[in-house]
C-alpha cells in the first residue's frame, strides 16, 4: 500500500458518502507499517537534506490521507449503526469493514440499541427509563468481545493511582466503581491485593 492507493481509497470514500467502501485487508496494520517505514527512513537520513524534506512531506501527506479516510469511515459507521438500530435491519455493509471497524460497529450498535430500547422506547411507552439495564447490556456486549482477547474485565473497589503493566503500558488513575479492561497478569495481581475484583459480567 502506498500514497497513490491511499488517495484512491480516499476518493472512493468521498465520492460515495452513503456507502462504506471495501478497503484492503489489514488496512490499519498496513497503515501503521507505512508510517513506521517513513519514520525509519527519516531517522537514517540527514535532517537538513533535500531527501529528508521530501520524505517528511510525503509522510505528512500519508498521515493526512489516513486521517481523512479514517474520519470518513468512522462517520459512515456511526450513521450505519444508528440506521440499523432505528430500522431494525441488519446492515450488509458490515462485510465491507475491517476487523477493527467491525468490532467498533458491533459495540456502538449494542450501546445504541440498548439506549434506544431502554430509554427512548420506554419513555414513549410511559415507562420509566431503565439506565441500569443499559449498563448491564452494554457491559455484556463488551465482555463478549473481551473473551476473544487476552484481557480481564475488572471492577475497582478503591481509588488507585496510575499503574504500569508488565508491557510498560500505563493504566489509571482509577476510582472506586470504575470498570476496566486490563492486562490479565496485572488484573489478577490487583485482585490478589484487594484493589479490584473480576466483573460478574466478565465471568459469563
Amino acid at each position: 500500500m502506498d500514497i497513490s492507493q491511499l488517495f484512491s481509497i480516499y476518493e472512493k470514500e468521498k465520492k460515495n458518502p452513503n456507502k462504506i467502501e471495501k478497503i484492503p485487508e489489514n488496512f490499519y496494520k498496513k497503515s501503521a507499517e507505512i508510517v513506521k517505514k517513513y519514520k525509519k527512513l527519516l531517522e537514517k537520513g540527514s535532517p537538513d537534506s533535500d531527501e529528508n524534506r521530501r520524505l517528511s512531506m510525503q509522510l505528512d501527506n500519508i498521515k493526512s490521507l489516513l486521517k481523512l479516510i479514517s474520519d470518513i469511515r468512522l462517520e459512515k459507521i456511526l450513521k450505519l449503526s444508528l440506521f440499523e438500530v432505528k430500522e431494525n435491519i441488519k446492515a450488509a455493509e458490515r462485510n465491507e469493514m475491517s476487523k477493527e471497524e467491525q468490532v467498533l460497529f458491533d459495540l456502538i450498535t449494542a450501546v445504541l440499541k440498548s439506549y434506544y430500547n431502554n430509554i427512548i422506547k420506554s419513555s414513549l411507552s410511559g415507562e420509566n427509563p431503565n439506565l441500569d439495564k443499559v449498563y448491564e447490556e452494554v457491559l455484556s456486549a463488551f465482555s463478549k468481545k473481551v473473551k476473544n482477547i487476552d484481557k480481564l474485565l475488572v471492577v475497582f473497589k478503591q481509588d488507585l493511582s496510575p499503574i504500569v503493566d508488565p508491557e510498560g503500558r500505563i493504566y489509571g488513575p482509577f476510582n472506586a466503581g470504575d470498570i476496566y479492561i486490563i492486562n490479565p497478569t496485572l488484573g489478577k495481581r490487583l485482585i490478589e491485593l484487594g484493589a479490584c475484583e473480576e466483573s460478574i459480567i466478565g465471568k459469563e
